[in-house]
């Protein structure tokens, strides 16, 4: 018994759904006796019956196709009688890509409309529905240009820019493209003229992003754009040059010589300086015995040009000098030793080979003493005796001659000198040196202390100074 109930509701269910299927069938067939009959308001009341009820059965989607047709041709029929408001809303409900191709004209008739009421905003809200989603419409070029039109009369200049590069990225050769330009060729003096006052605040990459973002399109200016670009380049290639962000600088320079290529001299004129610059530069390290210092400033000339002959020639001589400092290097130690053994003659020799090859401040004092020192251990009170002698071509023997001289016109015999005479003083190779000058009124003193090291002398009293 329960199976054959349960049979018994199977059943049933079955013919619930056959029924249902027929019911649904026959409002297709319904649907579409209409549409044949070209009864397309009832026709599309019924497909939508249908449709709701059963939007997966097999005849759904050539349902949705005839009520699709339906609109369409009711759209064609406001179409003919000019109701553009009724026709467009048709054809958007159509859906389909023959009612899309009517409605832009249904779109475009409106604006007219809104264009002899002098109706602006109703005008764009239209061509901006129309650009937004009907991209394929053969009319956007035209309503680019009669937006860009619109936009002038309203000085709303970012949109003229955006509407022209619109037309030239996607209708190049439209007549409406090719007229526009005349609009801005106009606005350019002005559009160049406000990315430059970035430019003047030093905001170069915002300047040139403006100037790039018209370069690409068709103007009467690009002449003058292409040069205002090769200006910012330049500035910009001194500032990284400032900044020692040499490889910057070379690109920028190169930059400035494509997009002018008149700047080509005078970039070549700025490159040699800039490479006499670092000769220059390392030529004073030389001077500073930085020798390694010297040659990695002379390669950087090569950043700006390869194989620069001066920064060749300057490395090549920076080389050998090193070689030659090496060498002095090791002679000066030899003389260094030969100083320490007390053996001053073979320290000087030594220290004046290491000067020939390379020459420091630190070896030409070490001459100078090591002369000094021999002359002292030959004979000390000689030596000391003609520092004194020879201080100022001598003046000193000159100033305490004239002195004995005036004395003997006033004393006559009177008057006896001592000589030079030199004796140690306390230090080694410290030495006084004196002359006396008696009368029978007054005496005069003359004394001074040398160091025969480095030839230095002081006056030990005041008449003694003032012979200096």
């Amino acid at each position: 018994m329960k199976k054959m109930k349960l049979l018994s509701k199977s059943l049933i269910l079955i013919l619930i759904i056959l029924i249902s299927g027929c019911f649904l069938n026959k409002k297709y067939h319904l649907a579409h006796d209409f549409y044949k009959k070209r009864n397309y308001p009832v026709a599309i009341e019924n497909y939508d019956i249908f449709l709701k009820k059963s939007p997966q059965s097999a005849l759904a989607t050539k349902a949705e196709i005839e009520r699709s047709d339906c609109y369409y041709k009711l759209g064609l029929q406001a179409f003919s009688k000019e109701n553009w408001i009724l026709a467009k809303r048709l054809f958007y409900l159509a859906n389909s890509s023959q009612a899309d191709e009517l409605m832009d004209n249904c779109c475009f008739e409106m604006a007219k409309i809104a264009f002899e009421n002098n109706n602006i905003d109703s005008i764009l809200i239209i061509y901006d529905y129309i650009i937004t989603h009907l991209p394929t419409s053969e009319l956007i070029p035209e309503i680019l240009y009669k937006r860009i039109e619109i936009n002038y009369d309203l000085n709303n200049k970012n949109q003229i820019f955006t509407d022209f590069k619109l037309l030239w990225d996607n209708y190049p050769q439209n007549e409406f493209s090719i007229k526009s330009q005349s609009v801005i060729d106009n606005l350019m003096p002005e559009y160049i003229d406000n990315s430059l006052t970035f430019k003047d605040s030093a905001k170069y990459e915002i300047s040139l992003d403006l100037l790039f973002g018209m370069i690409n399109y068709p103007t009467s200016f690009q002449d003058r754009i292409n040069i205002e670009i090769s200006e910012i380049y330049l500035l910009m290639a001194n500032e990284a040059f400032e900044q020692k962000r040499f490889d910057e600088t070379r690109e920028y320079f190169q930059k400035t010589i494509s997009y002018n290529p008149e700047k080509e001299n005078f970039i070549q004129d700025q490159l040699i300086n800039i490479c006499d610059s670092f000769i220059t530069t390392g030529n004073n390290l030389i001077k500073e015995n930085k020798i390694d210092e010297a040659i990695s400033v002379y390669g950087k000339a090569f950043i700006f040009i390869p194989n620069y002959a001066k920064a060749n020639n300057a490395i090549a001589s920076a080389l050998d000098l090193k070689i030659k400092q090496q060498k002095s290097l090791e002679l000066k130690d030899i003389a260094l030793n030969y100083e320490n053994k007390d053996d001053y003659k073979q320290a000087l020799k030594h220290y004046k080979q290491s000067y020939s090859e390379y020459q420091t401040p630190e070896v030409k004092s070490k001459i100078f003493l090591m002369g000094n020192l021999i002359e002292a251990e030959k004979d000390p009170k000689a030596f000391a005796k003609s520092i004194i002698l020879n201080y100022k071509n001598g003046i000193i023997p000159q100033k305490v001659n004239a002195l004995t001289a005036d004395l003997i016109l006033l004393f006559g015999d009177d008057v006896e000198t001592s000589g030079w005479n030199a004796m140690y003083s306390v230090g080694k190779y410290k030495f006084e040196v004196r002359y006396d000058i008696l009368t029978s009124e007054e005496n005069y003193y003359f004394i001074w202390r040398v160091n025969l090291e480095d030839r230095s002398f002081v006056a030990l009293n005041k008449i003694s100074e003032e012979l200096l």
